[in-house]
């Protein structure tokens, strides 16, 4: 496995109601992480002077930008929380890169991203990375949130926007009012498959689908696509949750290793345990060598300590001794 990455924590800011944007700075050259645009790494940090479990999120930044590494993260549970509370300079761990969720330039010429929520993530980082190659691949980003005014990354993806003529975005709204001066191309409904057609047309499959976001999201998407003749391989899924964004710890590549650790440690204790009682048992059972004695069917056999020599006992038949040993 490779050695963890050193970052320290430079800046996090609320791009949302519940979207924390965090940036790291490595801790030396040789610490900045090498990664594809779409992957994702796990991040633990040492705070009260504990370290923190270790998590999954996507990159936001592109491969390009090695002075800082980005996360973006929706706030919710005990992991997140302390992530906002957290002071500057605070030291990260990082592992990774981990995953496929990747844009072959050679095949996917032209790609719908498909993303609900903080889903997005992982396109930022694709995005800006096409955007700072030139890329000539035709982008079209299909981008579902609930309101129109809590939209992670809305000023990124206009700035993108501007700067990529092969890239354009179309949100969608599903609940809450909207603004008809906001910028941008707004669309009040979820995504179904009659967007995706109107821009497609009938070449479903010159496109490559990339799809991140909750499981019924990709669920309901990948089913409509596959109902429109899209080719399997076409189509590129994330999973993604609120509470595990993209990957579970337990699907690292060391966690199987880490796990048979515990087990191997478990079974070294209770084998120490049983054989610390049979010393103890065996100090406890007066050490007799070379005894010899006869069966003696009228009288039993009597075993006295030598009070002269504590080393040595007499064994007595009628209370005279058979044999005497040390």
């Amino acid at each position: 496995m490779k050695k963890p990455k050193t970052y320290f924590l430079k800046d996090s800011l609320l791009i949302g109601k519940r979207t924390l944007l965090i940036t790291l700075k490595p801790k030396t050259p040789e610490d900045e992480l090498d990664f594809l645009a779409g992957q994702y790494a796990s991040i633990n940090f040492v705070h009260n002077f504990r370290p923190s479990p270790a998590r999954c999120f996507s990159i936001v930044s592109s491969p390009y930008e090695k002075a800082e590494l980005q996360f973006a993260i929706r706030i919710g549970g005990d992991f997140t929380k302390k992530l906002k509370r957290l002071p500057i300079d605070t030291k990260f761990q990082i592992n990774g890169p981990y995953g496929d969720f990747v844009i072959d330039e050679n095949l996917d010429k032209h790609a719908i991203f498909l993303a609900a929520g903080i889903g997005v993530t992982p396109f930022i980082s694709m995005i800006k990375y096409l955007s700072d190659v030139k890329s000539k691949i035709t982008i079209t980003l299909f981008y579902s949130n609930t309101t129109q005014d809590n939209i992670p990354f809305y000023d990124e993806l206009m700035r993108l926007t501007s700067i990529n003529p092969n890239f354009k975005v179309i949100f969608f709204v599903s609940n809450g009012p909207m603004d008809p001066a906001k910028k941008g191309f707004f669309i009040a409904n979820y995504i179904e498959i009659e967007h995706i057609k109107r821009i497609v047309k009938r070449r479903a499959n010159s496109f490559t689908y990339f799809i991140c976001g909750p499981t019924k999201f990709i669920n309901d998407l990948n089913h409509d696509l596959i109902n429109i003749n899209v080719k399997p391989e076409k189509i590129i899924i994330e999973q993604f949750t609120s509470s595990n964004q993209i990957s579970s710890i337990s699907n690292l590549p060391n966690k199987k290793l880490e796990k048979s650790i515990y087990i191997l440690l478990g079974a070294t204790m209770i084998f120490g345990i049983i054989f610390i009682a049979a010393i103890d048992n065996l100090w406890a059972i007066p050490q007799v060598q070379n005894l010899i004695y006869k069966q003696n069917n009228n009288n039993g056999f009597v075993i006295q300590l030598n009070q002269n020599n504590p080393n040595s006992i007499y064994l007595h038949n009628n209370h005279s001794p058979i044999t005497s040993v040390s």
